[in-house]
């Protein structure tokens, strides 16, 4: 098979590896095993399950789902306060990044990422045959509007954000947002808010209105179903007429539009969880800031970025490994050198965690 000529210089997404191959490398028990490198929830949606579990026998997977998915738009207008003409529902948020550069995007376009983000805007770009340009972040993790604006080109079509920022946890203001949409040229804002209800800040009805900016949405995070894979883009009504050009008429399960239709239908739960993992997060914030060989960053996610400053990051997360907790190590993403990512857990395994990583970082002495 002959791939595209683009392929001999495109940098993949970096997957993360199994818990199965993580637990046969550690020797341990994949039961052991402990994944804070994924900023998934650690709760259930259990009362979704269970309303599955009494329709699965009567749902007709024979058949193909409503192609406009509008019970689930609909949910989401209640949900978002917006209108049901304002929604694309996909297939993860990740499928929402594809419909979206595959609208925009022609080859030899520019996109700009303030970095460090997320890694699949570069992705999803660069596979449309757009080139990324990766502005830095100021040294609190800002974004930096002036370089921003230095770098925008007549080749420019997308400037992506996210807010809250993956790795970094920070979110970006209206008055940063509003000064993108100011600056001049044919591009467009694109903001993934996969964390936005740990944050409660939201740019969704700016976006309904104003057709240079679109939001991106996931029930990955606190809806606890990353494993469901449904994702929403918002927008204004214009502008989902162009994104539904693009969009595949029947890439979201009938079973995965029960799961995110029920859970918005009852979003106390959710709500429940959140305010939960807000509080862990706090209290991890809290007591790694008493660590002095810890360098903490704030958040308002549901994961916290630090650094050892004894440099030994690349050391320490092989140490927490061993004993079964696994962290995403960014020890060599540009911007954030030395740090490493731990998703927010249940009190009793965040104490754990905590534990061990005090116990780590004084061996490292």
């Amino acid at each position: 098979m002959k791939t595209r000529r683009m392929f001999s210089k495109f940098e993949p997404y970096s997957w993360e590896t199994s818990t199965t191959e993580i637990a046969s490398a550690m020797r341990l028990r994949s039961s052991k095993i402990i994944r804070m490198d994924t900023n998934t929830s650690p709760y259930l949606p259990r009362d979704s399950l269970r309303a599955l579990s009494k329709e699965a026998t009567k749902m007709r997977v024979n058949d193909y789902p409503d192609t406009s998915y509008l019970g689930v738009r609909r949910e989401l207008s209640n949900y978002c306060e917006l209108g049901i003409e304002n929604f694309v529902v996909t297939n993860g948020a990740d499928e929402a990044l594809d419909i979206i550069t595959k609208t925009l995007l022609d080859p030899g376009d520019e996109v700009l990422v303030p970095s460090p983000s997320y890694s699949m805007f570069r992705v999803a770009s660069e596979l449309m045959g757009a080139k990324t340009i990766i502005v830095p972040r100021k040294e609190d993790f800002r974004i930096d509007t002036e370089k921003i604006e230095s770098k925008i080109s007549k080749k420019t079509k997308i400037i992506f954000l996210c807010s809250p920022n993956n790795p970094t946890g920070n979110s970006s203001s209206l008055k940063e947002v509003k000064s993108l949409l100011n600056m001049q040229g044919n591009k467009t804002i694109v903001i993934d808010e996969a964390y936005f209800e740990f944050s409660g800040k939201t740019f969704a009805k700016l976006a309904s209105e104003h057709d240079d900016l679109l939001v991106v949405r996931t029930f990955s995070k606190a809806f606890s179903m990353a494993g469901v894979r449904v994702g929403y883009i918002i927008a204004s009504k214009k502008n989902i007429n162009k994104l539904n050009l693009v969009r595949p008429p029947n890439s979201v399960g009938v079973i995965s539009l029960f799961l995110a239709q029920n859970a918005l239908k009852d979003k106390a739960s959710m709500n429940k969880n959140v305010r939960a993992i807000v509080a862990e997060r706090e209290k991890m914030i809290r007591i790694l800031r008493r660590e002095d060989k810890v360098k903490v960053f704030p958040s308002q996610a549901n994961f916290v970025l630090f650094r050892p400053t004894n440099g030994h990051s690349q050391k320490l997360h092989g140490l927490l490994m061993k004993k079964g907790f696994v962290l995403r190590n960014f020890s060599d993403y540009l911007g954030i050198e030395g740090c490493l990512r731990v998703t927010v857990n249940t009190p009793k395994v965040n104490v754990s965690f905590l534990n061990q990583l005090s116990q780590e970082l004084h061996s490292l002495d």
